[in-house]
C-alpha cells in the first residue's frame, strides 16, 4: 500500500514547450507506444524493488518509431562513471526466450550493441545455482555464452535509462525499506502470534488429570478415553484406594482483542514513518471525516509524490530524448517542460468555483487550467475551441453589419460586438443613422443635409 499510494498519484500528462508542433509529435510517440498506461509500471517497480529500467530503441515493425521496454533490477545492470554518477558507461540486459529455450543477453556500449545467447538449451547464465542465490554478478564466458547476432551500431548514449529510488549517490532501496521494514517485521510477528493463538487457544479446552489411559497393545500408544461430540457424556471410573481422584479441568479461551489492537497501533506507526495516508491501510478508524481533514492528511504524502516526480524528471527527459532521436524529431527535451499530474484531489464544485473566480479576476483561462492540473493536450484543445468561437463571433458580427440590421441586435437578440464602444454599429455607405421605424437619431445630422444640388 505504501508503494501503491505514491505510484497511483504519479502520472506524466504532457510536455509544455513553445513549439506546439514538436509537443504534439512527441506526445504522439508517447501515446502510440502505450506509455500513457504503461508508465505506472515504471513507478511501481522503482518504488517496490528499489529501481526500474527502460530500454529505448527502434521498433522492429516501424524503424521511425521508438519502443520502450520496462525491466526490473533482476534483469538489467548499469555501470556508471565513478566520477559522475549521471554518466552511463555500459549496461547489460538478460532475459529468457521461452520459444528458443535459451537465455539471451544484450550488452550496451557507447555506440554499439552486442548480442549473446547461451550455448545450450536451458543452461543457466550463472556459473552455479549457488552463485545466483548469493547474487553474484553475471559471467559472460565462452563456456556459457556464444554470439547470437552480429554487433550493430547504437546511440552514442547508453539506451538504458535507470530510475533509482533514492538520493543521488545512495543505494536504491524499496520505498518501505528502512524504518518501515522494522515496523512491518513487528506486524508480521504479531500476526503470526495471533494465528498461533487462534489455532490452539481461541477455543475452550478441556482436560483430564489423575487418569491413566489404556495403551494400544500393538503400538504402545495411549488410547483416547473419549470421543468428542455434543451427544457424548464423559464418565470415568472412581480411583483405586489410595490414588488421587480423577478430575475434569477447563481452560478458558485466549482473548485476541489486545493482539488486534497492537496490530492497529503498529499500522499507524507504519503510516507515520512512511508518510502514507492512514486510509490506504487496513484498520483505520476514519469515519465521516471532512474533506479539509483528508486534505490535511495528504499534505505530507503529496509532498512525497512531488519529490519522487522531481527525482525522476531527469531520467524521464533522457528517455524522451532517446525516443525523439529514434523518431528523428530533431528536438531537445527540457526537463522542466515535462508536465506531471497534480497529486491533490479536489471536489469538482471547488475546482469550478476556483476557475470562475480566477477568470473573473482577469487571469487567462489557459493558465488557470494549467494550475488545476489539466494536461497540455486538453489545454491546447480548449485554446483551439476558444479561437474558433471568437472567429465565429466575428463572422456573425460582419454578416449582421452587412445585412443592415438594427445596431446592437441580431435576429431580435442583443449582441456585444460592433464598431462602437457601446455595441452599436454605424450604417453602411454613409447613410443616415436611423432608429426604430426610420426615426433619426437626435443630435446627428444627415450626411447630405444642407448640400447644394450637384454636390456643391
Amino acid at each position: 500500500d505504501n508503494c501503491l499510494s505514491v505510484a497511483d498519484r504519479m502520472e506524466v500528462i504532457g510536455y509544455r514547450e513553445r513549439d506546439r508542433t514538436a509537443n504534439e509529435r512527441l506526445w504522439a510517440l508517447w501515446t502510440a507506444s502505450g506509455m500513457v498506461a504503461r508508465q505506472s509500471t515504471i513507478w511501481r517497480k522503482a518504488l517496490s524493488l528499489g529501481s526500474a529500467y527502460v530500454v529505448v530503441g527502434p521498433d522492429p515493425r516501424r524503424r521511425d518509431a521508438p519502443r520502450f521496454t520496462i525491466e526490473g533490477p533482476d534483469r538489467i545492470a548499469v555501470e556508471h562513471d565513478p566520477g559522475d554518477p549521471l554518466v552511463r558507461l555500459a549496461a547489460a540486459r538478460v532475459w529468457h526466450d521461452a520459444l528458443a529455450r535459451r537465455w539471451h543477453a544484450t550488452i550496451y556500449l557507447p555506440g554499439w550493441r552486442h548480442y549473446f545467447q547461451t550455448v545450450a538449451e536451458h543452461v543457466s547464465p550463472w556459473a552455479t545455482d549457488t552463485d545466483r542465490s548469493q547474487g553474484s554478478s553475471l559471467r559472460l564466458n565462452a563456456t556459457k555464452w556464444q554470439t547470437r547476432l552480429p554487433s550493430e551500431r547504437s546511440t552514442p548514449d547508453i539506451p538504458v535509462i535507470p530510475f533509482y529510488n533514492g538520493e543521488e549517490g545512495d543505494e536504491p532501496l524499496a520505498e518501505f525499506a528502512g524504518e518501515g521494514i522494522d515496523v512491518q517485521d513487528r506486524i508480521n510477528l504479531t500476526v503470526l502470534s495471533r494465528l498461533t493463538t487462534e489455532r490452539y487457544q481461541a477455543y475452550r479446552q478441556r482436560g483430564l488429570v489423575n487418569f491413566e489411559p489404556a495403551e494400544d497393545p500393538i503400538t504402545g500408544l495411549p488410547i483416547p478415553p473419549f470421543r468428542p461430540g455434543s451427544d457424548q457424556i464423559w464418565t470415568v471410573p472412581p480411583a483405586a484406594p489410595g490414588d488421587p481422584e480423577p478430575k475434569f479441568v477447563d481452560l478458558p479461551p485466549s482473548d485476541t482483542a489486545n493482539i488486534l489492537r497492537a496490530v492497529e497501533s503498529d499500522i499507524r506507526s507504519f503510516a507515520m514513518v512512511t508518510i502514507t495516508p492512514v486510509y490506504y491501510l487496513p484498520g483505520g478508524d476514519l469515519i465521516n471525516v471532512a474533506a479539509d481533514a483528508l486534505s490535511a492528511l495528504d499534505t505530507g504524502h503529496n509532498a512525497k509524490v512531488r519529490q519522487k516526480s522531481g527525482l525522476w524528471t531527469g531520467p524521464l527527459s533522457q528517455m524522451w530524448q532517446l525516443a525523439a532521436d529514434v523518431a528523428g524529431l530533431g528536438v531537445t527535451i527540457e526537463p522542466e517542460a515535462i508536465a506531471w499530474a497534480r497529486p491533490e484531489s479536489a471536489h469538482p464544485a471547488a475546482v469550478a468555483d476556483y476557475v470562475s473566480k480566477m477568470v473573473a479576476a482577469g487571469v487567462p483561462l489557459t493558465i488557470v487550467l494549467e494550475e488545476i492540473g489539466w494536461g497540455p493536450e486538453r489545454i491546447e484543445q480548449v485554446r483551439t475551441e476558444v479561437a474558433q468561437a471568437q472567429i465565429q463571433a466575428s463572422v456573425l458580427a460582419a454578416r449582421t453589419a452587412a445585412a443592415g440590421q438594427p445596431a446592437g441586435r441580431v435576429n431580435g437578440q442583443a449582441t456585444t460586438t460592433g464598431g462602437s464602444p457601446n455595441g452599436s454599429q454605424q450604417p453602411r455607405g454613409g447613410g443616415p443613422a436611423a432608429g426604430p421605424a426610420g426615426s433619426r437619431v437626435p443630435g446627428r445630422r444627415p450626411a447630405n443635409a444642407g448640400a447644394a444640388p450637384g454636390g456643391r
